[in-house]
């Protein structure tokens, strides 16, 4: 069963039920195994099937409930189905950011990046705009 409480999600690996759960000890393991932007380099890994990423990712969320079980190179031996690994890391992320498995909804947003959508939606670059028409003058 989930404690969303204390971040844990549980999946289903190996025909076994195992605990996954991003702890700030984990999320600092994903910034130093994938970058300061883990969360972005799970989410591409995600969209292109890189599996290698996925299972490094799988395997950080595994290791606190499953110390040492479930290193990467056995996560891809056992190779998962990839969508159900791919919920779960989500799922666990996610309560890992907010406490619950929904995202918040902003209301406000970042002020700053309200401001940019808006202008960059007014404002065509340069080079999209439609060329000049001649004048008589021309």
């Amino acid at each position: 069963m989930n404690n969303l409480s204390k971040g844990i999600i549980e999946y289903t690996l190996d025909g076994r039920r195992v605990k996954l759960c991003f702890d700030w000890t984990a999320i600092e393991a994903l910034v130093e195994i994938l970058g300061k932007n883990f969360d972005s380099q799970i989410t591409r890994a995600s969209l292109e099937f890189d599996t290698p990423v996925l299972a490094k990712a799988l395997s950080v969320g595994l290791e606190k409930h499953q110390p040492g079980e479930f290193p990467a190179e056995n996560i891809m031996e056992l190779s998962p189905p990839v969508i159900p690994a791919v919920t779960a890391i989500q799922q666990a992320l996610t309560v890992a950011f907010h406490g619950k498995l929904e995202v918040p909804e902003s209301r406000d947003g970042n002020p700053l990046r309200r401001l940019g959508r808006t202008l960059s939606r007014i404002i065509v670059p340069w080079w999209s705009r439609p060329s000049m028409p001649a004048t008589a003058s021309d």
